[in-house]
């Protein structure tokens, strides 16, 4: 019977800990992960991605913020949440070595509208710094 108990303790250790990767405890994007996001956007993109603003892990997906060059202001409504920031930019996703932009995901039911609404909330502590 012990054995039972620990079995399905380890388990759950080992199913929360899949949930979780990709992120730490205060909301840093393991830097293992980063790597190989900058990885894969390099030879898919053939271009360098330097920095990963990391919005969080949702659904198994990692959200973060691209900046674009160009000083066009760029609103977006997604779930009935809005975007805005100064220059053009996308919120992209990744998982296992595939790229999704935020709007696109959202549509193939890959994020709800909560996860919307919470990428929407760290997008807006982003802008305001």
């Amino acid at each position: 019977m012990k054995r039972i108990k620990l079995i399905t303790m380890l388990s759950l250790v080992v199913i929360t800990s899949v949930v979780m990767v990709g992120c730490t405890s205060n909301g840093v994007l393991d830097q293992t992960i980063e790597a190989q996001i900058k990885q894969d956007w390099q030879e898919q993109f053939d271009a360098a991605l330097s920095t990963v603003n990391y919005y969080g892990t949702h659904n198994g997906y990692v959200a973060f913020f691209r900046p674009g060059e160009n000083a066009v202001v760029t609103n977006i409504e997604v779930a009935g949440t809005l975007f805005e920031y100064g220059y053009n930019w996308t919120i992209y996703l990744w998982k296992d070595g595939s790229f999704y932009n935020m709007i696109d995901a959202y549509e193939q039911g890959l994020l709800t509208a909560a996860d919307i609404r919470k990428i929407g909330k760290i997008h807006a502590k982003f802008v305001k710094k």
